[in-house]
């Protein structure tokens, strides 16, 4: 049981740490592809002031690539802890509540990375609400595990 609890812990930080970043690669304001060809640096991420520089593509690497994956390993070993949790504790009811609400975050992280390839604008409303709820969501997560009972 302890393996599978690394799994899921070291997931849900891969995950978290990789929606953080893809949201804040999104409330840049520079252009993915046309900016980042003409700036392009030996590496991944640079800083040009404010604004956070991907090279062509990399936001949706970084999305495909990273949190989408440590996002289902994380689920999947929650889901196997299942066994050894009274599932009738209200806690867990919150905390997966908490999750989903994670989860969405996600989707309408990726929805805004379509939106942005397409050069649909997102509003930056939107995406600074899309982070303070991912951030809402993962300290609320974190604060449950804490307060679980014995």
């Amino acid at each position: 049981m302890l393996w599978i609890k690394t799994l899921h812990l070291a997931a849900l930080l891969v995950w978290c740490a990789a929606l953080l970043g893809v949201v804040a690669a999104l409330s840049s304001h520079a252009p993915d592809a046309a900016h980042a060809a003409k700036t392009s640096r030996s590496t991944p991420f640079h800083d040009e002031g404010a604004t956070l520089v991907l090279p062509h593509g990399g936001l949706r690497q970084m999305f495909m690539l990273m949190a989408t994956p440590a996002a289902l390993m994380g689920i999947a070993a929650g889901t196997a802890l299942f066994p050894w949790v009274p599932v009738t504790e209200g806690w867990l009811a919150a905390k997966l509540m908490v999750v989903a609400v994670l989860a969405g975050c996600h989707l309408l992280a990726g929805w805004a990375i379509l939106r942005r390839e397409a050069d649909q604008p997102v509003s930056p409303v939107a995406i600074t609400a899309l982070a303070w709820l991912a951030l809402s969501a993962m300290l609320l997560t974190l604060w449950l595990v804490l307060a679980k009972p014995a």
